[in-house]
């Protein structure tokens, strides 16, 4: 997967939402949350991908790419 190192896994660096509910707590005198969403994580060709093994870094355009090449290639 890695196309530097030849690694077979890889960590992209996306983001995901996270909706929370809050009251204020009197006794406490802070925010006290009273429910929280997580939205889905989702990435595209343009989203940074980086190899924990060798520290290459490139996006998952670059690894869409190495596979078709390395697919190509007999």
């Amino acid at each position: 997967l890695c196309p530097a190192c030849g690694a077979d896994s890889v960590r992209i660096l996306t983001s995901v939402e996270v909706s929370v509910d809050v009251v204020v707590d009197a006794t406490e005198e802070e925010l006290r949350v009273i429910d929280e969403a997580l939205g889905d994580a989702a990435w595209d060709e343009k989203t940074a991908v980086a190899c924990r093994y060798c520290d290459w870094h490139g996006t998952v355009g670059d690894l869409h790419q190495h596979v078709l090449t390395e697919i190509r290639v007999p």
